[in-house]
């Protein structure tokens, strides 16, 4: 616009999910002028909410702050929404998923300041967003780090962890963040490390899910994730198990083998799955069998 008069600065943003903006010759009309923009815009750019509570600072030649501006009555139609990524938004994201709902989650033990950092992400946001931020925040490439998909359901909030050992990681953001002790509840309810010795334990019928390369096994299906093959699995009288599902995925077996070979090193009570067989109930009551013993034939039996 002719006549219009520019201004460039720098932007950060906290923890605290507060936006601050820096530059040169600021004044106080600037952010009087930013809240109004906001509240005339945001109707229809939800994400602008973010900058509600926006403080602004005028800086001299070398960087130093000679005034700071900040006015929460300027922002009266919209609540502040801290911006993603910061602790702030991790703190809203935990208390505002409600059943059904699915969020991406990661943590470190030593964050861009050195702390414990946590990260969550609502699963509707997009892996995109939450991969930049993991990647904006793995600062420390020597800081144990753990991540997972954590589900809402009526049984309580179930995070799936890939290893044992991550749970640490999460009791140290918790020591750090105390507000995040809700994202505790079983953890590791779906951890290999429960998952495995469950294969050499079952006894009666339980409920399974193979999604992503990734077995859960739980005594009610309330326990697992509303994702991927699902059914159930018992141990036969000859003490291989077996695998019913309603869905015929002709290469479950071989996934199941594969499965078992990745994780035998460290877990060899996986080796109950040697000798599984899959069974599909179709919907017009006939019943497929699935057998391969040549799958198996490279593996020890099960102690």
């Amino acid at each position: 616009m002719r006549g219009a008069r520019g201004l460039s600065g720098v932007l950060t943003v906290g923890d605290d999910g507060v936006h601050r903006f820096f530059a040169r010759d600021l004044a106080e009309p600037f952010l009087r002028d930013l809240a109004g923009w906001v509240c005339r815009i945001a109707p229809a750019w939800d994400e602008l909410h973010r900058l509600c509570g926006a403080q602004a600072y005028a800086v001299d030649g070398a960087g130093a702050v000679t005034a700071r501006f900040d006015d929460p009555l300027l922002w009266p139609r919209a609540l502040p929404r801290p911006a993603v990524g910061t602790l702030a938004h991790t703190l809203e994201e935990v208390q505002r998923l409600d059943v059904g709902d699915s969020a991406w989650l990661w943590a470190t033990t030593r964050g861009p300041d050195g702390d414990p950092r946590p990260l969550v992400v609502r699963t509707t946001r997009g892996e995109d967003v939450f991969t930049r931020q993991v990647v904006r925040l793995h600062r420390d490439r020597g800081a144990q780090t753990t991540g997972g998909l954590l589900d809402y359901r009526l049984a309580g909030a179930v995070l799936e962890l890939p290893r044992l050992g991550d749970r640490a990681v999460l009791d140290a953001v918790v020591r750090a963040h105390p507000r995040l002790e809700p994202l505790l509840p079983a953890f590791e309810r779906h951890a290999l490390a429960v998952v495995a010795p469950r294969l050499g334990e079952l006894d009666g019928k339980a409920w399974f899910t193979f999604h992503h390369g990734r077995l859960q096994i739980a005594p009610t299906r309330e326990e697992l994730a509303p994702r991927g093959l699902r059914g159930t699995v018992h141990r036969a009288a000859a003490g291989h198990l077996v695998f019913r599902t309603k869905v015929d995925v002709s290469d479950l077996l071989e996934q199941l083998a594969a499965w078992v070979t990745q994780h035998l090193a460290t877990h060899p009570e996986v080796l109950a799955l040697v000798g599984a067989r899959h069974r599909v109930v179709l919907p017009d009551g006939e019943e497929v069998r699935y057998r391969d013993d040549a799958l198996w034939a490279h593996l020890p039996e099960a102690p």
